[in-house]
């Protein structure tokens, strides 16, 4: 009997031992429980800080952006404005050097037939001049015989009288 007292005591020792360690074990169960809850707490509530910092970025970088986006539109359309210029431009100029090109053409043509009318001008002047310097020519040949036979007449004439003059 006094062992089974004895296993009885054992029994209900080991039993509130049991129910001692139960109790310990739902305490750090407890705790644990706590704790879990509070580091998920504190996980759960940095995830939301991090989540709204991303979110606030998110909408300073879709800000930034939609300014970069507006700009290299404005950018493009001026680029788009300038090729246009540039091309009228070009065009105009190639329109002006069209014109200048033909407008050399036909000063060239007139200078050429200017040119053509002066040579022809001048060949008839030198042609004329030829012919007055030929006419001239045979004028003072024909002047000069004439004045030599008539200078030799005059001095046959002279040389008579001057014979005579010493027959006398």
């Amino acid at each position: 009997l006094e062992e089974m007292e004895r296993d009885r005591n054992r029994v209900s020792t080991n039993k509130e031992r049991v129910r001692a360690i139960t109790q310990k074990l739902s305490k750090l169960q407890q705790g644990i429980e706590a704790d879990k809850s509070r580091v998920r707490y504190s996980y759960e509530n940095r995830l939301k800080q991090l989540e709204n910092r991303f979110i606030g970025r998110e909408t300073d970088l879709e800000e930034k952006f939609n300014e970069i986006g507006k700009q290299l539109e404005h950018l493009l359309e001026g680029l788009g404005q300038e090729r246009l210029a540039r091309e009228l431009l070009d065009e105009r100029k190639a329109k002006e050097v069209e014109v200048m090109g033909k407008q050399v053409e036909l000063d060239l043509s007139q200078f050429k037939k200017a040119r053509e009318q002066a040579d022809k001008s001048l060949e008839q002047r030198i042609a004329q001049l030829s012919e007055e310097i030929a006419a001239e020519r045979y004028l003072r040949i024909q002047s000069e015989e004439k004045f030599g036979v008539k200078l030799g007449d005059q001095v046959a004439l002279l040389v008579e009288q001057v014979k005579t003059e010493r027959n006398r």
